[in-house]
């Protein structure tokens, strides 16, 4: 049997506490979206880059699930409007999307992800196949090597 829009909606509503919002153009999509209220850590201590990299590839690879990752480019600003000499950025980012069937709770669980970050998971059910797809986004952030 497939679920119905009025069914998603108790079930949304008991389960997470809030209400779903369907595409009116493609009424077989909805998103809702769960508030966390987590207070913040500060900052993580710095990784070695290059053994955060090490550590992401592995725990994608370990479930099977395709990544790459993104370098994100660094604009180093030596001195700000006034000509004061500025430090330079300490730390990289590399950024992963990945799509997978493999629920979240379990490619995350059995470690500490210092200097890592979920940005996003989406779930999207095939209604024809009764499937789930997760497309989980985020960041590994790691010091930096400053060249001379």
């Amino acid at each position: 049997s497939s679920a119905t829009a009025d069914s998603f909606v108790a079930a949304v509503r008991e389960v997470y506490g809030t209400d779903p919002a369907f595409n009116i153009t493609q009424t077989s999509m909805a998103v809702f979206f769960i508030e966390h209220n987590l207070p913040p850590n500060g900052d993580d201590p710095f990784q070695n880059m290059g053994d955060q990299r090490l550590k992401i590839i592995s725990l994608f690879q370990g479930v099977n699930i395709p990544a790459s990752l993104t370098e994100v480019a660094i604009k180093d600003v030596k001195k700000n409007d006034e000509g004061e000499d500025l430090p330079l950025q300490d730390w990289e980012e590399n950024t992963f999307d990945v799509q997978t069937t493999v629920p979240p709770q379990l490619v995350f669980k059995n470690d500490e992800f210092i200097g890592m970050r979920i940005n996003s998971v989406i779930y999207e059910f095939g209604q024809d196949e009764g499937s789930v797809t997760y497309k989980i986004t985020g960041a590994v952030y790691g010091k930096r090597i400053l060249k001379p």
